[in-house]
C-alpha cells in the first residue's frame, strides 16, 4: 500500500513539475508576444510597459497586469488587467473569452477634453469582455462584446453568422504567416485586405443586436452636443423627441420606446434577424436591393426590433 501512495505521490510530483515547466514555456511565449508588440508600438512614438505577465497551462489562461501606454505628448491610459482563457494565439478556438478591467485615462489627456466632461471622463474605470464561440460542425460563429463603467453604465454587441468556415480557416492561415514571415508595408495590408473580403462575403447574418444600459451614457453623449452646438440638454432632448415623433419610418411603440430612452435610466436593444439566410455577398448585390420598393419592406425583412417593438410588413 506504501508503494502505491509513494507511486502516486511521485506521479503527482512529476506533474506538478510538468505543469510549472509548461508554465514557464508558455509565460515565455507570451512575454516575446508582448515584445513584439513593444517594438511595433516603438516604431509608431507609443510605449507599452507592465507589471507582470503569467500563464497558467491548467485552466489554459494567461494574464497581464499594471499596463500602461505613453504617446509622444506623455502618458495616455492604463489597465489594470488583461486576461484570457486561450493561449493558443495561432488558431480560432471554439471558445474564447478575454477581459480587461481597469481602464483609466490619463491626467495628461484629459487635460485635451473639454472642461465639462472632465470630472466625468476621470471617474470611469472601464470594463471589457469578448466572448466569442466557433462550431466547426455547422459553420456558426458568435461573439458578444461588453464594455461597461459604473458611472456610465453598459453597451454590449452581439452577433451570429453562419458560412464562417471559410473565414475562420483563412484566419488560422494568416496567423501561421505572421508566425513564420510577418508581412510588411501598404502592399501587404492590400493583399491582406483583398484575400479577406471573399471570405466575409460568404458569411451570413442570423442575428445582431445592440444594448444600451444608461447610467451617465445619456448625459455625456448631451454634455458632448452641448460643447459642440452650446445648446443646453433641455433643448437637445426636444430636438431628438421631434425627430423621433416626425420619422414615419417608426411606429408608436417604437417612438416611445427611443423617447424614453433618450429622457436618461433606461435600457434600449435593437436587434436585426434577417427573415431570409442570405449571405453578405448577395446582400450586397443591385437585385437584393431591387427586392424592396420601400423601406418598411427592406426593415420587415431585417426584422428590425427596438425592445421587441418590430416592423410591421
Amino acid at each position: 500500500m506504501s508503494k502505491v501512495i509513494k507511486g502516486v505521490i511521485a506521479v503527482a510530483v512529476i506533474g506538478a513539475v510538468g505543469v510549472l515547466g509548461t508554465n514557464w514555456y508558455l509565460g515565455k511565449q507570451l512575454k516575446e508576444a508582448i515584445a513584439q508588440q513593444q517594438q511595433e508600438l516603438a516604431i509608431q512614438g507609443m510605449a507599452l510597459s507592465y507589471s507582470d505577465a503569467s500563464v497558467n497551462a491548467l485552466t489554459h489562461s494567461w494574464t497581464v497586469s499594471g499596463i500602461s501606454f505613453k504617446g509622444p505628448q506623455g502618458d495616455l491610459f492604463k489597465v489594470a488587467e488583461v486576461s484570457s482563457n486561450n493561449f493558443d494565439m495561432d488558431q480560432v478556438q471554439p471558445h474564447s473569452l478575454a477581459e480587461f478591467s481597469g481602464l483609466e485615462l490619463s491626467p495628461e489627456l484629459l487635460q485635451e477634453a473639454p472642461a465639462e466632461l472632465k470630472d466625468a471622463l476621470g471617474k470611469v474605470k472601464l470594463h471589457g469582455r469578448l466572448e466569442s464561440h466557433y462550431d466547426a460542425s455547422k459553420g456558426t460563429f458568435e461573439s458578444s462584446t461588453l464594455l461597461d463603467d459604473k458611472s456610465l453604465g453598459e453597451v454590449e454587441m452581439q452577433f451570429s453568422t453562419a458560412g464562417a468556415t471559410p473565414f475562420i480557416e483563412f484566419a488560422n492561415q494568416y496567423s501561421q504567416k505572421l508566425k513564420n514571415n510577418p508581412p510588411k508595408g501598404a502592399n501587404a495590408e492590400r493583399e491582406l485586405l483583398g484575400q479577406l473580403m471573399p471570405k466575409l462575403q460568404q458569411m451570413a447574418i442570423n442575428n445582431v443586436s445592440l444594448r444600451v444600459k444608461d447610467g451617465g451614457l445619456v448625459d455625456l453623449f448631451y454634455r458632448l452636443r452641448a460643447a459642440d452646438t452650446g445648446l443646453d440638454k433641455t433643448h437637445l432632448q426636444q430636438q431628438l423627441g421631434q425627430q423621433v415623433a416626425m420619422n414615419p419610418l417608426l411606429t408608436d411603440a417604437q417612438r416611445q420606446t427611443l423617447q424614453d430612452f433618450f429622457q436618461g435610466g433606461h435600457e434600449l436593444t435593437i436587434k436585426a434577424s434577417p427573415s431570409e439566410q442570405l449571405s453578405v455577398g448577395e446582400m450586397m448585390t443591385p437585385a437584393f436591393q431591387q427586392r424592396f420598393s420601400t423601406p418598411q419592406q427592406l426593415l420587415h425583412f431585417l426584422g428590425l426590433t427596438f425592445n421587441g417593438n418590430g416592423f410591421e410588413a
